[in-house]
């Protein structure tokens, strides 16, 4: 009788510990997906770092072995055909894969270890491009192209600085870069190569005072510092979606900007040229 009695007790606590097991999992999986997030987003940002470095370097070796004339600047270099067929392509930044990826066996070195990076956008119109992280541009040819965005968030709005995803570094007090060996630079005949890429966050949010109410809007007006170069390809809502490619995504219902920052990666080498 008293092993009834206990059995019957039992199962009346049954359902309270139930109950109080849902409130402990509720609590817990709060602090567990935080955790999970910042693996995950750690994890993005030290991959799309030692991307950028790889590319930075590679592009600096191969573009300083060309066969390049000694007094060519960066751009003079970048547009020859040879450079274009070997090291870097960048018509390559943004390509239709609507119908599947292209094949980059044939891709240019630098090209090809940037893939590694690149993203599928999917558009209004049912087209998807993958392309290199930034902004879509459509230029004036009826090509695409990429700008990585520069955001700078504070509480009066958005500003953006747009560059390419391959640069020059320019050495301060130069009104040009060091490639050419007529520069008037500090140094010359040097490659310095700077690669640009934005990282979005999948689960943080930009914010101007580091919580809730600070959240940016993702339909705010921004001003541009500097021209874009082309038309912006508006993409469907995602970390590189939304107006002028800086991120749309959602917060208690509120359409807001994902957390950005820009990953840099620059080598630097000496190049391989004849005195003409």
């Amino acid at each position: 009788m008293k092993t009834f009695r206990l059995l019957q007790a039992s199962r009346e606590r049954a359902p309270r510990r139930r109950g109080a097991a849902l409130v402990e999992f509720a609590l817990i999986s709060f602090a567990f997906v935080g955790v999970l997030g910042g693996i995950v987003e750690l994890g993005r940002m030290m991959h799309m770092k030692q991307v950028v470095t790889q590319v930075a370097r590679l592009h600096a070796r191969e573009l300083a072995t060309q066969d390049v004339p000694a007094t060519a600047t960066w751009n003079e270099a970048l547009g020859r055909p040879l450079v274009r067929e070997r090291v870097y392509d960048p018509r390559l930044l943004a390509t239709d894969a609507t119908q599947g990826l292209p094949d980059t066996a044939d891709w240019p070195a630098t090209n090809k270890v940037m893939s590694q990076l690149y993203i599928v956008t999917r558009l209004p119109d049912g087209r998807s491009i993958w392309h290199w992280p930034g902004t879509i541009v459509a230029l004036a040819d009826g090509t695409l192209s990429v700008r990585v965005p520069v955001v700078s968030t504070t509480s009066g709005g958005e500003s953006v600085e747009w560059r390419d995803p391959i640069e020059e570094v320019k050495f301060a007090n130069a009104d040009e870069g060091p490639y050419s060996v007529l520069a008037n630079g500090p140094q010359r005949g040097l490659v310095a190569t700077r690669v640009n890429a934005p990282y979005a966050s999948l689960f943080w949010f930009a914010s101007t005072t580091g919580g809730y109410d600070g959240l940016v809007d993702a339909e705010a007006p921004v001003a541009q510092t500097n021209a874009l170069g082309g038309t912006a390809v508006v993409g469907v809502p995602g970390p590189y979606g939304g107006a002028l490619g800086l991120g749309q995504t959602y917060a208690l219902g509120d359409s807001v900007r994902p957390y950005r920052r820009l990953i840099l990666g620059q080598a630097l080498h000496r190049r391989e040229v004849l005195g003409r």
